[in-house]
């Protein structure tokens, strides 16, 4: 644990010094072809249940979850995400495909919410929609991304992610961490399943 947290330290302070130019490019991107906020701010689920704040880049129009384009009791559904949401800026459908949108959260990872790699932070109403299955995957930090990410991301199936998210868990070294961020980078080129 303590090795993983070394590495996410390291690994989180060195990706937001070389990231920054982009950040600040993002950033204005939001701004300028949008109203309301450049970053989005939602509180997470993380290690041991406990609740904290998930930043990234806003990818919707302003109150999207407000905005009465999908129905409430789908959005409290575990690993919720639509293919064609139409609630999606111009910007922030570029910034979803290559997972750009996620760049805030190395600030979570740097403040110990999050871990580079790890089960993906499920919103705290989400995780409440299903209280026997889902605490398994707080026994260790949410991740930015993870072994359900390389293996289909969103075309998963609800059943599918979580017996990944757990099998991850059981069998979690430092060596399958850097498999899964090398792998990443080839999720992300690919896009299957980004949206």
């Amino acid at each position: 644990a303590l090795l993983k947290r070394f590495f996410d330290l390291a690994a989180s302070t060195l990706g937001l010094v070389v990231s920054l130019p982009f950040l600040a490019l993002i950033g204005v991107a939001v701004r300028l072809t949008s109203r309301g906020p450049v970053l989005f701010s939602q509180t997470r689920v993380t290690q041991g249940g406990r609740e904290f704040t998930m930043h990234k880049f806003r990818t919707m129009i302003p109150d999207a979850d407000r905005a009465g384009e999908v129905p409430q009791a789908q959005l409290a559904q575990p690993f919720f995400k639509m293919a064609e949401d139409p609630r999606l800026t111009k910007v922030g459908r570029i910034l979803r495909t290559f997972s750009l949108d996620e760049l805030p959260q190395l600030w979570n990872v740097l403040r110990g919410d999050m871990s580079l790699v790890g089960p993906r932070p499920l919103r705290a109403e989400q995780v409440a929609a299903d209280p026997e299955a889902l605490p398994p995957r707080h026994e260790v930090r949410a991740g930015m991304t993870g072994w359900w990410q390389i293996h289909g991301r969103n075309d998963l199936s609800y059943e599918e992610a979580l017996r990944l998210d757990v099998f991850y868990i059981e069998n979690w070294s430092l060596g399958l961490d850097l498999y899964i961020l090398l792998k990443t980078v080839g999720a992300i080129v690919r896009r299957r399943g980004a949206y």
